[in-house]
């Protein structure tokens, strides 16, 4: 290796110590003239990309990915989520690139390669070192990587390796460099301690006249429109290169680069240069060189220190800070003015007078000179103005003030009073008689001016009506001269003035029931229209029929904005809305009313003053909008279109469960086959669009659903046990107001189950086959025992016909038999009943001749014989209990009624033959004073023995004593 000189290495490390400086800058106080405000910047600290504090480089791909080198080592950022990667030897990533087929190029201590995104979405580094084959790294950094057509250049400060074709060669400079930069075709780099030298055939060649850099460090090297190149040095200034030779650019930048240390620059096309510095943030320069930027810490910078920039393909700006990365919208309508330092606190309102741009804030009046295209100076406050300030207004070419403690006049950067009643809120300008006046609600009182001689606006009435104290917060006048109020918390009034102007004549107030509520109702003019808001929708007055209505045509036009709480004239036929979410501008054309432009709320920070939201038109496409902590300016010129928020929707990552999917980033034609038992898919999606904000997601997957999923801020969406079959993932991005991305699309296809597989179909054909041949068998078996069992039924049924019908002669038979048999019973019962008749009517009659024996034996005494008396009445006695009747009677009954006595003397043994007796004329259902006779014993005899029987029976009370009988 060639000996390094020693002063080349003294200088080499006051360059490495400068390029390490870690030091807070401070504000440009020089003869810069950069634009009012900034744009909007957006801080990631290393809490939110999780690395180091410094970052060195950033590259962008042409999918979007960002790739930052970082002190821990590679971080990438989708815009949705931050990655780190480190090296193999997990040291500090200096240098990042990005090449046309996709190759991530990074350079750190001792290493240097590339890393590649493969089919799966797996990121992975392919070192090169192994390739340096006639050099070995010892103690060196790639600080720079350069794309070229013919090839890569990675850059040490002591070598140049080119990487082509699979092979690297080594160019050696004649001293240390600095760093490479590729210029208008060419490949330059500062030797240090000799002048500039381009890089010519693999050989550093000197560039004559260069030498009067030589003392220099020349960090930054650009091109420049009309051929010419930009050198930037660390602390000697700007120089330019170009045909004539070398020449030192006496710009004002060049001041303040040698006092703030340049250390990093940009070219952006058509609009100049953007140049980091060490101590003092970043400057943009215009082709002519003024300053029309610059930020730095005070100005939302997380830190003074930038050590690298990057345009993205929005034409936004990346800075790599020693603390943290910040992101600056320059392809923005807004800029912004933040009070980082509570100078002037919150802004109300705002005017422009005679060249000077004036704030109405919570703390006072300031002023500064104003120029739309760049920043003059600081804002200043003005004297004795300190307080609320509610409105600053111009009206004939008169600057009026209206504050918490009265109404000023401003004029020469004074303060004049002009009215001493509080709260000077809504100023209106009327005519009344030819002459101009002025009208204005405040705390308590409705104040009246005219020009006084002098032309100045002066007090002229105070309405100081009894029963009129109201604060009134806006005023309009109708068509017909008269003037609407809104009380500054509820309800509106109508007011007819009297030819004086100290007094109302009229007075007439709409509350609640006309709107439906009497708070918060404000009233405006739109096109000689007035219009009142409830904060929920729109009414109108109708000076035909004196009548207020709902406007509703207008509020389905509005959509949200039907509950606008202000309206604020832009230009003739715009109007500015404050909806809930977001400013919406109106412009009015003969077709109707048409939202041209919407601006959410988070576009400012959500820092609109709440409940005071107000916008001040500076001209026709500039707009003041009113922060609580400062300003912003909205350019209607340079806001996007439709058209031109189109966003490309990526794929970053498609898993089935843990197995990541192809994504096939060059083609989405081939769809993966996806085993069923793997059936959880999930994707995940990112859109690289860093200047859109509050961004949600949709998602849709075809063959499984046909609409579109709610949205979400999840860019992460999962589908589990999905059926077998194709199917086609969507996504889209989505912002606040409906505008969507490009979508992105996957077709992927869950193969069937393996019961369902080609083989287990086939199986299951040949099992259907099988099981139609055995069903065949099997019904014609079915067929053949059917036959055979119905031959037997047959037979069977043709044997219980004969059966049946023998049995049917049987039971004729039977039925022949039985009915002789019963009408032998029903004879033989008449002979028992005649027998017992014969019986009863004998025993009644002997019964009766021995009463009538007895009689006489009584009368005659004595004189009936007492022989003759005992054997008539032996003969009589022995006829009624005769033993043969009962014989016959039994024997009668016997055949009757199936042996009763049997039967019944086996159920109740107990029972003597004077019982079987009784129970014998009961069964016969014989009366008891029929049964006497038969026994030989009174009626009353007769019921002992029914009592005594059912003692022997057991009958309880219940029971019937002949019914019992009957059913033995």
């Amino acid at each position: 290796m060639k000996q390094i000189h020693v002063g080349h290495f003294m200088k080499m490390k006051k360059l490495i110590h400068t390029l390490l400086l870690l030091t807070i800058g401070f504000t440009f106080s020089g003869q810069a003239n950069p634009q009012l405000g900034s744009p909007y910047i957006r801080n990631f600290s290393k809490s939110v990309y999780g690395g180091a504090n410094s970052n060195w480089a950033i590259a962008q791909d042409s999918m979007g990915i960002l790739y930052i080198g970082n002190h821990n080592g590679l971080l990438v950022y989708d815009g949705n989520q931050w990655e780190h990667y480190t090296m193999p030897n997990k040291m500090i990533v200096r240098s990042v690139a990005v090449a046309p087929d996709g190759k991530i190029y990074t350079g750190s201590y001792e290493e240097f390669g590339y890393w590649q995104w493969d089919a799966f979405g797996n990121f992975t580094y392919h070192s090169l070192v192994s390739k340096l084959t006639e050099y070995t790294l010892h103690n060196e950094e790639i600080w720079k990587i350069l794309i070229g057509e013919e090839g890569i250049y990675f850059q040490t400060f002591s070598k140049v390796f080119k990487y082509q074709s699979g092979k690297i060669r080594v160019i050696s400079p004649p001293s240390p460099i600095l760093f490479l930069a590729s210029v208008q075709g060419r490949y330059l780099a500062q030797v240090i301690g000799k002048g500039l030298y381009e890089i010519k055939e693999e050989k550093f060649v000197k560039i004559e006249g260069s030498e009067l850099l030589k003392e220099a460090l020349i960090p930054v090297i650009l091109p420049m429109p009309n051929g010419q190149i930009l050198l930037g040095t660390e602390n000697q200034g700007l120089y330019l290169y170009d045909q004539e030779g070398f020449h030192s650019w006496n710009i004002p930048a060049s001041d303040f680069l040698k006092k703030h240390q340049l250390n990093c620059g940009i070219y952006q096309e058509g609009e100049g240069f953007l140049l980091g510095t060490i101590l003092n943030g970043l400057i943009k320069l215009d082709l002519k060189g003024n300053i029309t930027e610059h930020l730095n810490q005070r100005s939302g910078l997380q830190n003074n220190t930038v050590l690298n920039l990057y345009l993205d393909r929005q034409q936004n700006l990346w800075l790599a800070l020693d603390k943290g990365i910040d992101y600056l919208q320059l392809n923005s309508p807004f800029r912004f003015y933040i009070d980082q330092q509570g100078t002037f606190g919150s802004v109300y309102t705002a005017a422009l007078h005679q060249g000077k741009l004036y704030l109405g804030t919570n703390q006072g009046v300031f002023y500064k000179e104003w120029q739309e295209d760049h920043e003059t100076g600081s804002f200043q406050l003005l004297e004795g103005s300190q307080g609320q300030v509610w409105q600053l207004k111009v009206i004939d070419q008169q600057l009026i003030c209206g504050h918490n403690q009265g109404t000023y006049l401003i004029q020469n950067e004074q303060f004049q009073q002009i009215s001493p009643y509080t709260g000077g809120w809504d100023l209106k300008p009327f005519t009344f008689r030819g002459k101009k006046y002025l009208i204005q609600g405040t705390y308590t009182k409705l104040l009246v001016y005219h020009q006084a001689p002098s032309g100045q606006w002066a007090l002229y009435q105070v309405i100081d009506q009894e029963g009129f104290a109201e604060p009134i917060r806006f005023i309009e006048f109708a068509q017909n001269g008269t003037l609407w109020a809104s009380h500054a918390f509820k309800g509106v009034y109508k007011i007819q003035l009297d030819s004086t102007l100290s007094q109302i004549e009229n007075l007439h107030y709409y509350g609640k029931e006309t709107f439906g509520t009497e708070f918060n109702v404000q009233v405006f003019k739109v096109m000689n229209q007035l219009l009142f808001s409830t904060g929920q929708q729109l009414f109108y007055y109708d000076e035909l029929n004196d009548s207020i209505d709902l406007y509703t045509q207008l509020n389905e036009k509005l959509g949200a904005f039907a509950g606008a709480t202000r309206i604020i004239q832009s230009s003739e036929k715009a109007y500015w809305l404050v909806g809930k979410k977001s400013l919406g501008l109106f412009t009015i054309d003969p077709h109707g009313v048409h939202l041209s432009r919407e601006l959410p709320f988070f576009e400012f920070y959500g820092a609109l003053v709440k409940k005071e939201e107000n916008l001040i038109p500076l001209s026709e496409e500039l707009t003041l909008i009113c922060l609580d902590n400062g300003f912003a300016l909205y350019n209607r010129q340079l806001a996007q279109t439709d058209g031109d928020w189109k966003q490309q929707l990526h794929l970053r990552q498609a898993i089935c469960q843990t197995q990541s999917l192809s994504l096939d980033r060059k083609s989405t034609s081939s769809a993966p086959l996806i085993p069923f038992e793997k059936n959880f898919v999930s994707f995940q999606v990112y859109l690289p669009a860093y200047h859109l904000k509050d961004m949600k997601f949709r998602y849709r997957l075809k063959g499984l659903e046909s609409q579109w999923a709610p949205p979400t801020s999840n860019p992460s969406v999962s589908y589990y046990r999905l059926p077998f079959g194709e199917y086609e993932f969507e996504a889209i991005a989505e912002d606040p107001f409906g505008h969507t991305s490009v979508p992105v699309r996957y077709k992927f296809t869950i193969d069937r189950p393996w019961y369902f597989s080609m083989k287990a179909l086939s199986v299951y054909t040949f099992m259907l086959a099988g099981l139609l041949i055995l069903l065949r068998y099997v019904y014609k078996r079915k067929l053949q025992i059917h036959q055979e069992m119905l031959k037997q039924k047959l037979h069977k049924e043709k044997e219980e016909q004969l059966q049946q019908e023998s049995l049917m002669n049987e039971q004729k038979l039977m039925k022949v038999q039985n009915e002789k048999l019963q009408a032998e019973v029903e004879y033989k019962s008449k002979e028992l009943a005649n027998s017992t008749r014969g019986i009863v009517k004998k025993n009644e009659v002997l019964i009766e001749i021995k009463e009538v024996l007895n009689q006489q034996k009584n009368e005659l005494n004595n004189r009936f014989p007492e022989e003759c008396y005992q054997q008539l009445l032996k003969v009589i006695n022995r006829n009624i209990s005769n033993e043969d009747d009962w014989e016959v009677f039994e024997a009668h009954f016997d055949r009757a009624h199936e042996n009763f006595f049997k039967r019944l003397k086996s159920l109740y043994p107990d029972l003597s033959p004077n019982d079987l007796r009784f129970c014998a004329y009961l069964r016969m259902n014989i009366s008891s004073k029929e049964i006497a006779p038969l026994l030989n014993i009174s009626v009353r005899g007769v019921e002992i023995r029914r009592y005594r029987l059912r003692k022997k029976l057991n009958l309880n009370h219940e029971q019937n004593l002949v019914d019992f009988i009957l059913n033995v």
